[in-house]
């Protein structure tokens, strides 16, 4: 009897091991599980998705819309505009500095954000 104790508690455990890897491999992570694994082009993926869907009316607009959409996030435990516009490409480019709880790490990115029609991540740096 202990022996089918045994053989079940392992199975369960190895069960809740390979889901997690399973998850891992499909991609199939919230916003904050690609934070805390480093996934930055998963989350690329994430944001630039977000900002096909913002509607606000002008690029300042839709910078706080953006901004607010991060600081909803329960991985992100600050999120400022740093400047509108104020990287001189065509179009221009905007930065925003994020700080993360990254699986218990706190990690500082500032986002550069393209100023098009609808707003395109850049990338993350420090």
């Amino acid at each position: 009897m202990k022996l089918n104790i045994f053989i079940l508690i392992t199975a369960v455990v190895f069960a809740f091991a390979a889901c997690k890897k399973e998850v891992m491999i499909c991609g199939n992570m919230t916003f904050c599980e690609k934070v805390d694994y480093q996934y930055s082009e998963l989350l690329n993926t994430d944001i630039n998705h977000f900002m096909a869907t913002i509607t606000a009316d002008t690029p300042e607009d839709k910078l706080n819309v953006l901004n607010d959409w991060l600081l909803n996030m329960r991985c992100v435990t600050e999120a400022e505009i740093i400047c509108n516009s104020c990287i001189y490409t065509n179009p221009p480019q905007s930065e925003l500095k994020i700080t993360f709880d990254a699986d218990g790490k706190e990690v500082i990115k500032t986002m550069n954000v393209l100023m098009s029609d609808t707003l395109k991540f850049v990338n993350f740096h420090k």
